[in-house]
């Protein structure tokens, strides 16, 4: 194919690019390893987790559940006794972990992760420019119930500069790295990402199937009332809304969020019912006039 044909290669329907991506995931789940003796490849299990959320996404919950219980049953993964040490710079490729992305911080030479720079409040008042993206709003502060100790694991609340003044500010403590050094106006940090952990599993395990068993897993861990029980918030009243909930407080700021709202039809709903309207054709991103001014033939979503 030279150049010109390639311009005839235009947009192919939402059926045809999930029948592609999971036959690829099918043939990764063939062909890769249990367990790899090198952090951060990808393993059967990573393709099959990420294989039944694509069946979820699609709305196929028998092969979801059949890729996702395969993986819980492998007992290859497993949670960590505390949340909170998910986030430590030094903790990296643990059992918690299907599969993670690597950094390591330090130097200028070393791939070092930007997320503290990025999530971390505009301010020069510590010698660098935070870029204060995603940061939190009260409703997520809301969100996590009383004694959840994953706020305070997940959210900070003000920085200190170097001159000793203290600055209220809400913002995600993920993937901070207190003691990376500053390179370049670039904080080196050592975290890596993690892209997908079993308590994601576990709750999508939990959505597929109404068995609040593999929620209340989670719920365990974070110290809080197991669904069912004396205590629990009686606002989510069914497993499908107590798996939205603890999606939102278990996974926040881990960009899952949108992704969770538009599987399972609830985006339009939500995201109204907190004063941001959100049309059917707002849950498609316009397509991108680069691309557009490159091909005519590329036609743009509705509502743009």
């Amino acid at each position: 194919m030279n150049a010109a044909e390639a311009y005839d290669i235009l947009r192919a329907p939402a059926t045809e690019i999930y029948a592609q991506i999971t036959r690829d995931l099918v043939e990764a789940k063939s062909k890769l390893p249990v367990t790899s003796a090198v952090a951060g490849r990808a393993t059967k299990g990573a393709a099959q987790t990420l294989l039944g959320k694509v069946y979820l996404t699609t709305g196929d919950k028998a092969n979801g559940v059949k890729e996702l219980k395969e993986v819980y049953d492998s007992k290859q993964y497993e949670l960590l006794p505390s949340f909170a040490t998910l986030w430590d710079p030094k903790t990296k490729n643990t059992r918690e972990s299907i599969f993670e992305i690597q950094y390591l911080g330090g130097s200028a030479t070393a791939p070092y992760s930007n997320y503290y720079l990025e999530f971390f409040p505009n301010s020069n008042a510590l010698g660098f420019y935070g870029a204060g993206m995603n940061q939190v709003v009260e409703d997520i502060w809301n969100e996590y119930e009383k004694g959840d100790a994953r706020r305070e694991a997940s959210i900070d609340t003000g920085f200190t500069d170097a001159k000793g003044n203290f600055t209220k500010a809400k913002f995600p403590k993920k993937w901070q790295d207190k003691t990376a050094p500053l390179i370049n106006q670039n904080i080196a940090a050592n975290n890596n990402f993690i892209v997908l952990r079993y308590a994601d599993l576990l709750l999508l395990l939990a959505e597929a199937t109404g068995d609040a068993t593999y929620l209340n897993q989670v719920r365990k861990r974070a110290g809080v009332p197991l669904y069912g029980e004396n205590g629990y918030p009686a606002k989510y009243n069914t497993v499908a809304l107590a798996v939205e909930h603890e999606r939102r407080v278990e996974l926040a700021f881990e960009f899952h969020r949108w992704f969770d709202l538009k599987r399972t039809n609830r985006a339009i709903d939500v995201l109204t019912a907190k004063g941001k309207p959100v049309t059917q054709n707002k849950l498609l991103f316009p397509i991108p006039n680069i691309v557009r001014d490159q091909n005519a033939k590329i036609t743009q979503n509705a509502g743009y």
